[in-house]
């Protein structure tokens, strides 16, 4: 539709890094040619767990948006610079609650299931999606049983998707350097690292069917 220029890049601002400090958020925003805004070049800036910035800085924010964007505008009708698009993230928990004049600038609001909500099919989706990054990040491929498979879909994760990804990371890794020590269990072939089901860790629970079990392998090597 030609809303966002073909230079147009996605910009992510790692808000848990700004936290304390809104100066140092502004400066990042805002500081000239190298500044995140002059890098999305009309395209969009992703505010990731913005619920981790103060209430006052979240309403600071926007009220310099506000005045910024009506210079923006400005100087895109006088110079043809493309005016950027703003995206949130945030997660709905008790003590991260977002300011509600926050809330009430942002006009479109999607609010996405948590992890634990979702279908025993979505999360083992999900689990073969983060195993076929860590894939390609390896370089080799990974093999998981069955029982591991279960265990990760079963377990409920109190920092949802992030938690999620974050330990299969960690398992995979502890699983290439027990390949690589020569300890722990034989990998199931050469390029390869495999994957048990974690000790003292997830277990598998009462809810919902177990995962497709295809020998704890993905057909075609895609989730």
């Amino acid at each position: 539709s030609g809303c966002i220029p073909a230079q147009g890049r996605l910009v992510t601002v790692r808000c848990s890094e700004f936290a304390q400090g809104g100066r140092a958020l502004f400066e990042a925003l805002f500081g000239g040619q190298t500044g995140l805004v002059a890098q999305c070049a009309g395209g969009i800036l992703l505010f990731d767990m913005v619920q981790l910035l103060p209430g006052p800085l979240q309403k600071e924010l926007f009220s310099y948006f506000d005045s910024f964007t009506l210079q923006q505008q400005a100087l895109a009708v006088e110079q043809r610079v493309p005016v950027c698009r703003l995206m949130f993230t945030a997660e709905s928990r008790p003590f991260c609650a977002l300011d509600k004049s926050f809330l009430r600038r942002i006009p479109i609001q999607a609010e996405l299931p948590e992890l634990e909500e979702r279908s025993t099919e979505e999360k083992t989706q999900l689990i073969l999606h983060f195993l076929h990054k860590e894939e390609l990040r390896m370089g080799m491929q990974v093999a998981v049983s069955p029982q591991a498979l279960a265990a990760l879909a079963d377990f409920r994760y109190a920092e949802n998707i992030s938690q999620l990804y974050n330990d299969i990371r960690i398992t995979c890794a502890n699983a290439f350097l027990a390949r690589e020590g020569g300890a722990g269990p034989p990998a199931p072939g050469r390029g390869k690292v495999g994957m048990p089901a974690p000790a003292g860790g997830p277990s598998p629970g009462p809810r919902g069917p177990p995962p497709p079990r295809g020998g704890g392998r993905r057909p075609g090597g895609r989730p």
